[in-house]
């Protein structure tokens, strides 16, 4: 009989890429852009807005003296919120699964180490730009099967085969939570559907189309946000914003709660002209960059293809144009693509206003007692822990404002 490879497939040795290839996300550009306040001791973090000068102004001293008001102060309380990563390893994997001896492609256990600090840093990349309800996606159809369809296919981003999920009733910061947890066991990414094991109103009493989904324990309740609460919280807009982290916005909803524009029908380079005029109209100035989901950003794109650049002293011509941002009023607006941003939704920020407010970085290693690696008591397995102790807070709100329906 002839040798060959199937009949000898138990002598010939595996061949595998150097490395190994990474599918997931590894950037994450505006959590990584928003600045950092590691000094959030203490009870809570008060952070003060004026939104008033002295009015002490008349034709006559008199007058002036009779009008006599102090500038108009108010100022918003920051208590933290705890978020926490997790890796796990068992004993025979840290001893074996190491390159050390080439026993495998890499490193498993500092692998699963920058693993976990990317999921965390994920989340925080979705909680950036959200409300603090901790919602990453609404369900359009299908809880009485294995398999729902997201109402927006982009919000697929936001989640990971394996992750724990739960269903609330709605969006607010006091939804009803339905009973039950489920994993995801699958993901399209192109057509924005999850599927569990098993029937998704089986696994969660009382699931239904229009629910949506959290990571099992973020939810928000009691009115509060148990993650981290981002810009679409902070730059609230409308009349009536209600009071948030003890700042009674309806006073002045502007200067308190920023605004948000419903751009739908507006052409979208445009609508962006549009937004910066409800911050420049406010007196202000600043220097802003433009948050947006690359899907939406695509149909910008589209619009100025129409345009050929060419190279200095002529040549081929370039289709399209070179970089993406506006002339503003306070100068360039340039933009930053996050996946996660909410389709549909921009925010012109000026990022020098908006913070993570945390004790210590966020996140960081949990080792205050000197220990890196925790040896679980029933188990040969080790762990290690990060975390973060802190929220995101707005210092200027007036100086920002929000687009919705972009491109609608």
């Amino acid at each position: 009989m002839t040798a060959t490879n199937a009949l000898s497939s138990a002598i010939l040795k595996r061949r595998y890429q150097s490395g190994i290839s990474k599918a997931h996300f590894q950037q994450f550009p505006v959590y990584d852009t928003i600045a950092k306040k590691e000094d959030f001791r203490g009870d809570d973090y008060a952070i003060a807005i004026q939104t008033e000068n002295p009015q002490g102004v008349g034709t006559s001293i008199p007058n002036a003296q009779g009008a006599a008001a102090q500038g108009t102060y108010k100022r918003a309380l920051l208590s933290r919120v705890e978020y926490f990563g997790v890796a796990r390893i068992k004993g025979q994997a840290l001893r074996t699964a190491t390159m050390r001896g080439d026993g495998a492609l890499v490193d498993l256990w500092t692998n699963e180490l920058d693993g976990i600090e990317k999921s965390v840093l994920k989340m925080l990349e979705i909680f950036s730009m959200g409300t603090g309800n901790g919602v990453l996606g609404t369900i359009s159809t299908g809880v009485t099967g294995t398999e729902v369809t997201l109402t927006v296919v982009e919000d697929v981003n936001n989640f990971d085969v394996g992750m724990k999920v739960k269903l609330v009733s709605d969006t607010t910061l006091a939804p009803t939570v339905r009973s039950g947890e489920a994993t995801i066991t699958a993901v399209n990414r192109s057509t924005g559907k999850l599927t569990i094991s098993g029937n998704w109103n089986a696994s969660i009493t009382g699931a239904t189309n229009g629910d949506s989904i959290v990571r099992a324990g973020d939810q928000a309740s009691g009115s509060s946000n148990n993650v981290p609460a981002g810009m679409r919280k902070w730059l609230e807009g409308g009349a009536a914003p209600g009071t948030w982290k003890s700042l009674t916005r309806n006073d002045d909803p502007v200067r308190l709660a920023s605004q948000s524009l419903d751009m739908t029908g507006l052409p979208m380079a445009e609508a962006i002209i549009d937004l910066e005029s409800l911050v420049t109209i406010q007196g202000h100035t600043p220097k802003k960059r433009l948050i947006c989901n690359p899907r939406d950003f695509r149909q910008v794109k589209k619009t100025l293809y129409g345009k050929v650049a060419f190279s200095s002293g002529g040549g081929t011509p370039t289709i399209g144009f070179d970089g993406a941002k506006w002339q503003g009023d306070g100068g360039d607006i340039t933009v930053l693509q996050s996946p996660f941003c909410p389709k549909q939704n921009v925010f012109l920020k000026n990022m020098s206003t908006f913070a993570m407010y945390s004790a210590g970085p966020a996140p960081q290693p949990l080792e205050d007692d000197k220990l890196q690696i925790l040896r679980l008591s029933t188990d040969d397995a080790y762990e290690v822990r990060i975390g973060l102790y802190g929220d995101f807070g707005e210092s200027a709100p007036v100086e920002s404002a929000r687009g919705t329906n972009w491109g609608a």
